[in-house]
């Protein structure tokens, strides 16, 4: 997801409108952390180990 300007003016309108009352920020800041950060974490990095097996290294 990119930040177009449309989306950042639009978050610039809610943070000096509504986005003043507490409980709607908090509210509104919950949804984004799930949003960008929780929900699209699972599965994006993947362990290093799965790529090669330690005996591999050995043989070297």
């Amino acid at each position: 997801m990119t930040n177009s300007t449309s989306r950042l003016i639009t978050l610039r309108l809610f943070n000096l409108t509504i986005g003043r009352i507490g409980w709607i920020a908090v509210g509104f800041r919950k949804l984004l952390v799930w949003a960008l950060i929780k929900r699209r974490s699972e599965g994006r990095y993947v362990a290093t180990s799965r790529f090669f097996v330690w005996q591999d290294l050995n043989e070297r």
